[in-house]
């Protein structure tokens, strides 16, 4: 038995024919490879070194509001053939985890226990172990102590039955605790050492605690400056067209 012709297709000078069962023949797709913000001059220089960048048929633009870079190489043949390489600035998922507070909007808040379990498994993070070992075992010493003192007013008692009572609460801990890490601000970029505050806010007999760093907002903001000048500056090193978009 003749086998049967399933699928022929036509492209320029190229007859396809598949025999058999097979799937459907579909158009070539476009691919564009991502990474993190030095990706594409990592890519251009890999091009080069095997002599195959093609600078005047490359170019590469920068999306500032976006934090990113793209390289279009072979942009001028087929655009389904064009090879793109995109670099974005990215948080650092190990950092967000910290649930750091910038300064803007509502703090993430934890118990000083949950706080310490969260902590106790990542020490590498911190620029002195020894600090590290403090605060978790502060965190999980952290007690509130409550005193209820009643002053009952007699005149207003006699004639409304009722009295007054005032809670004081005090802290049998510290009201505020700091470190230091050492981590990325965005990922691929340089280590940044910034000091952490731990606060406190007391209610009833137990205590919420948030961290925050007013530092690490400036850190990461020059290093998504520093990032695209150092990129742009590496690519445009290669000769090749830098459009701002």
């Amino acid at each position: 038995m003749s086998p049967t012709i399933e699928k022929i297709a036509l492209s320029g000078d190229t007859l396809t024919i598949r025999e058999g069962i097979a799937p459907d023949i579909l158009p070539p797709q476009k691919v564009v490879f991502g990474g993190t913000l030095n990706a594409p001059a990592d890519y251009a220089e890999h091009l080069l070194r095997h002599e195959m960048l093609d600078e005047s048929d490359s170019r590469v633009e920068v999306d500032e509001k976006k934090d990113s870079l793209t390289l279009f190489h072979r942009h001028s043949a087929n655009a389904l053939e064009a090879e793109q390489v995109k670099g974005t600035l990215r948080s650092n998922p190990d950092l967000d985890e910290f649930l750091i507070f910038l300064g803007s909007g509502s703090p993430a808040k934890w118990t000083p226990k949950a706080l310490a379990d969260f902590l106790r498994p990542r020490r590498v993070f911190f620029s002195e172990h020894d600090e590290h070992a403090r605060i978790v075992s502060a965190l999980l010493a952290y007690k509130v102590s409550s005193n209820t003192e009643i002053a009952t007013d007699m005149t207003q008692a006699s004639r409304t039955g009722s009295g007054s009572a005032s809670i004081v609460r005090r802290n049998a801990g510290f009201d505020e605790l700091e470190f230091t890490l050492a981590m990325s601000p965005l990922l691929g970029e340089p280590k940044a050492k910034f000091k952490v505050q731990v606060c406190f806010d007391v209610r009833d007999a137990a205590a919420d605690v948030w961290i925050e760093s007013l530092e690490l907002r400036d850190i990461i903001e020059a290093a998504r400056q520093t990032g695209l000048e150092r990129e742009v500056a590496r690519l445009k090193a290669l000769g090749l067209l830098i459009v701002y978009v």
